[in-house]
């Protein structure tokens, strides 16, 4: 079976169907590695020398969510709930979902509520350092164009033999900005049939 992308499983069609998602694949890397190179918010690291002080992630209110947590430049952070204390997203996975690192010895500080959840991880890969938050690495999603985007939520992705489901993350920890379904009808049963 081939790798997935942004849920599209690339490489195990045949023909001209695999030509055609392997195209559109290929468009939405170069737009991930042109983002990049423009220098998206991030992966940025601060530009001020020695030890640095306050916090690059910051909780704003966004619709029905509450305390979504952004970076410096107002856009969204996620987590993976499958990156709970260790590091997955490495090689392609960061053509799509940039860490969100700070110079080694920065003092992360912020309200309490938030603060609290701050801390660091060395990246096994690159060694920098990632900021997380109760634990999870965070990342921005390329395919956020603006400040307030939310087009990383839910997300499911796999990379390699590593598979994610990505998640808006909140003060209160993960968040799910899908609207949610409509209800089951009512069927007259206490049970739901």
């Amino acid at each position: 079976m081939g790798s997935t992308l942004l849920g599209r499983t690339i490489g195990s069609k045949t023909g001209r169907a695999n030509r055609t998602v392997l195209a559109a694949s290929a468009g939405v890397m170069a737009v991930a590695f042109a983002a990049a190179a423009c220098g998206g918010g991030g992966g940025q690291e601060p530009e001020t020398g020695g030890p640095a002080t306050g916090s690059p992630v910051s909780a704003v209110d966004h619709g029905d969510l509450d305390q979504v947590l952004v970076d410096n430049a107002g856009m969204t952070l996620y987590a993976s709930s499958e990156e709970a204390g260790r590091i997955g997203c490495v090689d392609g996975c960061l053509a799509i979902w940039k860490p969100l690192t700070i110079k080694p010895g920065t003092t992360l500080s912020g309200d309490a509520g938030l603060a609290d959840g701050l801390a660091t991880v060395t990246r096994p890969d690159t060694g920098a350092t990632q900021v997380t938050y109760q634990g999870y690495p965070l990342y921005t999603f390329t395919q956020d164009s603006a400040a307030g985007d939310l087009k990383g939520d839910n997300v499911k992705d796999s990379f390699g033999s590593m598979s994610f489901t990505w998640h808006t993350m909140t003060q209160a920890g993960f968040a799910d900005a899908t609207p949610p379904s409509s209800p089951a009808p009512e069927t007259g049963s206490p049970y739901g049939y």
